[in-house]
């Protein structure tokens, strides 16, 4: 039986056909608590489904920048079982021509979808360039 079920599931590579790296950021403090340094680590590579949303509200000219509105916010779907620091970056290195190269800011902790998908999704919003000291 778990050969047949086996043969049903697509590829890892046809699931997730996008790669990154995610950066973790580590904070030091001076002994008088005031300064602060952040480290930025590569962790591991990851697999993932990157959904896009881009903007069609032509918002450029309001106060609002579109990082910061919600309906501009992509979904990483990523495998369950891979670790993704929620205020990681996430440099994208496999996908489409356009994107890779880009960055993404990781909003949150993980949303888990029903365990018979075996993911979990993140929210995350396109950043222009990386944070000083990653990549």
């Amino acid at each position: 039986m778990s050969g047949t079920l086996s043969l049903l599931q697509p590829p890892d590579s046809l699931l997730y056909p996008n790669a990154g790296i995610i950066w973790v950021p580590s904070r030091t403090y001076a002994g008088d608590g005031e300064q602060e340094t952040v480290v930025w680590t590569a962790g591991d590579p990851v697999i993932f489904y990157l959904e896009t949303s881009p903007s069609t509200y032509g918002l450029q000219d309001f106060i609002l920048s579109e990082e910061d509105m919600i309906f501009t916010l992509d979904v990483g779907h990523f495998k369950a079982g891979q670790v993704v620091a929620p205020s990681g970056v996430l440099q994208l290195t496999v996908g489409a021509a356009d994107l890779v190269g880009g960055w993404w800011q990781i909003r949150g902790d993980k949303q888990p979808v029903h365990w018979i998908a075996g993911k979990n999704k993140h929210l995350m919003s396109r950043i222009p360039t990386p944070p000083t000291g990653a990549g």
